[in-house]
């Protein structure tokens, strides 16, 4: 039997397997869910087609594309910030797009030919781990 109504997160899998269902869904209630990682650091966004305007960089699939070429297009959307347009039989449906804040763990091990870039590199994911922790402490005394 099919779920009633949308959850705030879904596991890759899941929604590769309802990807119609949950493209249709989303759209219909003009929401956004979030795909992959961890309900707690989710690494996509799903969202309804009409809450983000069209760029001549996004690349346009239809359902059975997308769920065909899942891995290749979860992981070009969350390493590389690909931002795919899903398209269902008659109408453009959904927006996958990688999570604003959250990076997927292969970014961890990015590496640089320059020394200096490396350096940069890592002061910059320790500040933005640092900068994390202390809004995600934040949050629970607000």
């Amino acid at each position: 039997m099919e779920e009633v109504g949308l959850q705030s997160w879904y596991s890759s899998e899941s929604a590769k397997r309802r990807l119609g269902r949950l493209c249709q869904d989303v759209h219909e209630a003009g929401a956004a869910v979030y795909v992959g990682g961890s309900p707690s650091e989710p690494l996509l966004v799903l969202e309804a087609e009409q809450r983000r305007p069209p760029s001549s960089q996004d690349v346009v699939l239809s359902i059975d594309e997308a769920k065909a070429e899942w891995s290749a297009v979860t992981t070009a959307c969350s390493v590389y910030g690909t931002t795919f347009r899903i398209r269902g039989r008659r109408i453009m449906r959904a927006v996958l797009t990688r999570h604003p804040e959250n990076r997927h763990p292969a970014e961890r091990f990015l590496r640089s030919s320059s020394g200096q870039a490396e350096q940069i590199a890592s002061e910059l994911l320790r500040l933005s781990d640092k900068v994390r922790k202390l809004r995600l402490g934040g949050s629970h005394h607000d």
